[in-house]
This record gives C-alpha cells, structure tokens and sequence, in this order.
C-alpha cells in the first residue's frame, strides 16, 4: 500500500472519531440541562487531561524503539512497553478515584462522583489502547487501525442514538463508557497478539531505563501542553461549578477537523524541514513554511471572518438557544484562530529546539494560570477566556522569534503577507452581505445561507484574483 493510501486510512479514522465526538457533544447539550451538561463535560475534561499524561510518550518510544530489537530481544520489549501501559492504567484509576472522592474540593459537584468512577474504566482503556495506532502503524496495518475506529465510532453512534430516543437516566452515559472501556481492552489485546504473537515476558530493567529515559521528556513536554490548554476550563470548572462550566466549555469550542488538518500538513513537511536543518539550508526550511502557511491561510482566515459574523447562529444551532450565554466567549477564543496557521512549537521541535519549546509552554502555562485567577475575579466567566487569548499570543511571538532566531530569517519571511492580506480584503467583503440576510431568517436556516452566500463571495473574489491578480496586482498567481 503507498504512502499516501496508508495516510488516508490513518486519518478517516481519526477524523471519524472527531466528528462522532462532536455529535456526542451537540446531542447532549439539547437533551441534557445545563447542570447535568456540565457534569458530563467535568468528568470528560478529566480525561482530556489524564489520558495524555498517563500515556507517558510511550506511543512514541513504541516508533523509537520497535525497529531495534529481534528475537527474544524484542519479545522483552513488547512484554515491557505493555507492562508498563497496564500500570499506568490502573495507575489513571487510582488517581481519578482520588479525585471522585474528593469532589467537592476539586469540582464543587456531588453528582460527579458516580459518574467519574465509571469514567475511569473508558479513561484506562483508552490509555491502553493508544499503544494501537504505533503497533499497527509499525506492521503497515493502517487499514485495520481505520477498522478499528470505524467499529469503536459505529458503537458511539448506536448508543447515542438510542439515548436521544429513549430519553435514559444521566448515569447511562457513564454505564455506556465503562462497558465500551472493557471491549477496547479486550480488542487491543486482541490486536497486538494477532499481529505480533510474542512470548510474554518478565520486564528487561534495561530496556525498561531506555523507554523510560527516552519516554519521560517527552511526557514533560505533554503534560505542560496539556495543562496549558486546560488550564482556563479547570478554573472555570473548580470556581464556577457544573452550569457555568456547561456554558463556558460550549462557548470555547474548538474545531476538530481543522487541527486534523493542520497537524497533517506538519506532518507532511515533517521530514523535509529536519533534512534541510541538518543540511544547514535555513532558507528553504522557510520557503516550506511558508508554502504550508499559505495552505492553511486560505481556509482558517475565511473561516474566521464567517465564524464571527455567524457566531450567533453557529452556537444556537449546534447547541440550542440555552447557551446563547456562550456567543461571546466563542467570540473572544475565536480570535485566536487566525493565529493558529500552523505548529510553531512542532516546527522547533524538528529543527532540534525542544527546550526552547518546553521552557516558552511552561511560561505561557504560569503566566496562563495566575492572570486567568485575577481576570476571573475581575470580570468573571470571560476572564479566562481573555487570558488565554493573550498568553497564547505571547507564547506563539516567543516561538516565532526563536524560529527566526533559530533559521537566521526575518519574522515576515515566514509568512506570505501579500496573500494572506488579500485573503483578509477577500473575507471582509464576503461578509458584509451576512448583515443584510440576517433580517430574513434564523437559527438553522440562516446559517446554512450565510456559509452558502459567503463561501459563494469569497470563492468568486479568489477566482478572479488568480485569474486576473498578476497583471492587475503585478503579483504571481
């Protein structure tokens, strides 16, 4: 199978397993009330961040480590890596059972505790079935990881289904998780010994110092990123309870399928940016930076002005009119979208400046923390929201200035400024007819014909300027 179909496989899966969570979300916030909407999404944002943290970056020592040992050699590792995910996967349930119990220190929600124990099931599993995706990968089974999420997803599906039809108890959600936790288990397992049928093992101290040496960087960078990212969603979580968190976490919604996107274009010039690094050839490192950024421009930009101007709507609809309190909260984080047109720290990272991207995260996660608290006593909810729109925005000049340091280039040569400014002129005036439209519709309807009228606009502008930009612009196509 090429490349190319391997990746294919990869991401449908992925994507799937987005798009099925975002529905699981969307259902939920119209059946459920605020109170118990926020519940779920308590117990969900602790395994967003338990999940990554336990994993411990041994995914990626599976990659590391996989191709050096044969034999009996390679059995000790085998035995030794999925040793040591079963232990931080009871590990994960300990800790979330600590957490249950002390609830009301944490969360401020006695509803929570039921509904975490069971959680902690699905959280373990899915701790241990990330060493999947590198098994698999590493056989070029990519086909049977895209089988895997599709039948995990289809089991989503069906459940969610049945839920919004037969109007369950709350703590069927959490009944659901524990009983799918137990079938990844048992299906990783099942995985792993179909396509590897190694001899377990007792754990090789030497090989297990390797992975552990190896693994426990890139775990620190992880957890800092992680708690980074949350760190806005804990204290509204801690401070403000259930009701208010439901409002705010709808309100910071982040769209899946475009990190999916971004993060594979990285991918892709992956290899080429480290190469032409150790070649020395700063200038081309750039040039591919620049040509990815420009690929992505012409999409998060656009979408940025519509989501904007559509935001109402985009809320409301997907959500429901009671959470018409979380418009302006997505209003606020969606201003870091267009900040957002490719991985700074990735990009560090692959031209071997992995401190520098763990010690500027480590800042932006300090300084993310301590102005969230005084915002949020300031002026409450939006607070955090506030904060990590500027700490994020320092963290991505710190790490553009360190890629410019680190390339010998000016800041503006890593962007294509001229598209991106006709990109910005482009979307300005395909906006402006959404003003006129939105007097003749609502909710559903009217976002379906505001996307349709925008993306008709910016499509035509964007036609005639590659037709017609050189000679009127004197720019090249």
């Amino acid at each position: 199978m090429s490349f190319f179909k391997r990746s294919i496989f990869l991401a449908s899966g992925k994507t799937l397993q987005a798009i099925v969570t975002l529905v699981f979300s969307i259902v939920l916030s119209h059946l459920l009330s605020k109170f118990y909407y926020g519940t779920y999404q308590q117990v969900i944002l602790v395994g967003q961040i338990i999940i990554p943290i336990f994993i411990l970056g041994l995914p990626t020592a599976i990659f590391f480590f996989l191709p050096k040992f044969s034999g009996i050699k390679r059995d000790k590792f085998l035995s030794s890596i999925l040793t040591l995910f079963i232990f931080m996967s009871f590990l994960s349930a300990l800790i979330i059972y600590i957490i249950a119990i002390n609830n009301g220190y944490i969360f401020k929600n006695n509803k929570i505790v039921t509904p975490l124990l069971l959680y902690s099931i699905f959280i373990a599993s899915r701790i241990l079935t990330s060493s999947i995706d590198p098994f698999l990968i590493s056989q070029k089974k990519e086909k049977v990881i895209f089988y895997y999420y599709s039948f995990i997803t289809s089991l989503d599906m069906i459940f969610i289904t049945i839920f919004y039809f037969t109007k369950m108890e709350f703590i069927n959600l959490f009944i659901f998780y524990a009983i799918l936790g137990i079938i990844q288990i048992l299906l990783t397992f099942f995985i792993i010994n179909r396509y590897y049928k190694f001899k377990f093992r007792f754990i090789d101290i030497d090989i297990f110092k390797e992975v552990m040496t190896y693994s426990l960087p890139i775990a620190g960078n992880s957890i800092i990123g992680i708690l980074s990212c949350n760190i806005d969603k804990l204290i509204i979580s801690s401070f403000l309870g259930a009701s208010i968190y439901a409002v705010y976490i709808n309100g910071s919604y982040q769209i899946p399928l475009l990190s999916l996107f971004i993060a594979s274009i990285v991918s892709v010039i992956s290899p080429a940016i480290t190469n032409y690094y150790h070649k020395k050839e700063h200038r081309k490192i750039i040039d591919i930076v620049r040509k990815s950024i420009e690929k992505t421009s012409i999409i998060i930009i656009p979408l940025f002005f519509l989501l904007m101007v559509v935001s109402r709507e985009f809320i409301t609809t997907l959500y429901s009119d009671k959470f018409s309190a979380s418009v302006n909260i997505f209003r606020i984080t969606l201003i870091l979208l267009p900040f957002r047109v490719t991985n700074y720290g990735n990009i560090l990272n692959l031209i071997g400046k992995s401190k520098i991207v763990f010690y500027i995260t480590l800042f932006e996660l300090i300084l993310n923390t301590i102005l969230s608290i005084i915002l949020l006593n300031i002026i409450g909810i939006y607070g955090p929201a506030i904060s990590i729109v500027c700490t994020t925005i320092i963290q991505i000049a710190l790490l553009l200035y360190f890629i410019s340091l680190s390339t010998k280039t000016g800041l503006l040569d890593i962007f294509p400024v001229r598209n991106i400014v006709f990109y910005i002129s482009f979307s300005i005036i395909s906006v402006i007819p959404l003003f006129i439209v939105k007097r003749f519709a609502d909710h559903l309807t009217l976002l379906v014909i505001e996307v349709l009228l925008f993306i008709s606009t910016f499509s035509l502008l964007y036609l005639i300027w590659r037709k017609f930009g050189r000679n009127i612009f004197g720019l090249q196509k």
